[in-house]
């Protein structure tokens, strides 16, 4: 009989370790995964824009794609209301189905004060997860650029990245984030 117990104890545990998947089989997980609080605060409008994408165009002072290319490779964030935040890859800027973020890497953001942090959980080796933390870099983020910080982690070495804000369809902005 105690052994049921500690099966099922050790069950339940192993189970609360897992991510589900949704339709597009983009790994989702619970709130709980994060170390923040995600929230969106009225200041914000004037650093991030809701109804924008952020391309990604450079990563530690170095063009990340070189030309026209930039805008094929589509890697971007788009942020929502309620802390929530998606990370792109792919996205067409003139095709709104390829920005529903249902088809995008969840995280979550968390303006506090004098910082502005982003969450997110990546793949790594031997189908684990990891927490990547990233920061808003308010000091060196104007008007349609937006720079932010990778701490430096046992998965990865510290990066910058720069974004640049582009304008999308407005039927892109329908869609809603599955968590």
């Amino acid at each position: 009989m105690v052994r049921k117990y500690i099966f099922v104890l050790i069950s339940l545990l192993m189970l609360s370790c897992f991510s589900t998947k949704n339709i597009y089989k983009k790994d989702r997980f619970k709130t709980s995964r994060f170390k923040i609080k995600p929230n969106f605060n009225n200041n914000l409008s004037n650093i991030i824009d809701t109804s924008s994408f952020y391309l990604k165009v450079k990563i530690n002072n170095e063009d990340s794609i070189q030309g026209e290319y930039i805008k094929d490779k589509g890697q971007g964030l788009k942020f929502y209301k309620e802390g929530r935040v998606a990370f792109f890859d792919g996205v067409n800027l003139f095709n709104s189905k390829t920005l529903d973020p249902r088809k995008a890497r969840m995280g979550y953001f968390e303006f506090e004060k004098e910082f502005f942090l982003i969450e997110s959980i990546l793949p790594g080796p031997h189908r684990a997860f990891y927490l990547s933390r990233e920061e808003l870099l308010l000091n060196e983020s104007y008007g349609d650029t937006l720079v932010i910080k990778t701490y430096e982690s046992p998965q990865g070495s510290e990066v910058i990245r720069k974004y640049l804000k582009e304008t999308i369809p407005k039927e892109a902005l329908i869609y809603k984030p599955d968590w």
